[in-house]
């Protein structure tokens, strides 16, 4: 994201193995060579001890849908061995999670801000924009 990054490992029946936080990986902020650092510190650090042929990837990116980034991104993690890997926006991710395949609506306010809902099966963005206080304002004091 925008902020930061975080890493998860689980194994297959749900259990959380290892977790990892690193700075942001948004390659539109950073540029791709820095994004490339911190993903690969974050796997390398995260998945220690288990080879990642073992290790089925996904990544939930900010910023990966933009021009050829997906591309350069999908092949980046190809380099690694996993048996499996894919990639998708941290948008994308978030709603799939969020949902499930309901109907319903997601909203992201981090570094950036994002609201995209869904109704049968058809994605919809909305534009979002907030002031640094707007949410927390009523409930200062």
């Amino acid at each position: 994201g925008g902020t930061k990054t975080a890493f998860l490992l689980q194994n297959e029946a749900g259990k959380i193995i290892r977790q990892v936080e690193l700075t942001s990986s948004n390659p539109n902020d950073v540029g791709m060579d820095r994004c490339k650092t911190v993903l690969e510190n974050g796997i390398r650090e995260c998945c220690q001890g288990i080879p990642f042929r073992e290790i089925s990837m996904y990544a939930g990116l900010a910023g990966s849908k933009g021009g050829n980034t997906a591309q350069i991104l999908r092949e980046f993690f190809a380099s690694f061995g996993f048996a499996r890997s894919d990639i998708g926006s941290d948008m994308d991710t978030a709603l799939a999670l969020g949902l499930r395949g309901q109907d319903g609506m997601i909203v992201i306010l981090g570094t950036g801000n994002v609201a995209l809902a869904q109704k049968n099966a058809q994605k919809n963005a909305l534009t979002v924009s907030f002031r640094q206080g707007d949410l927390l304002s009523p409930f200062a004091g």
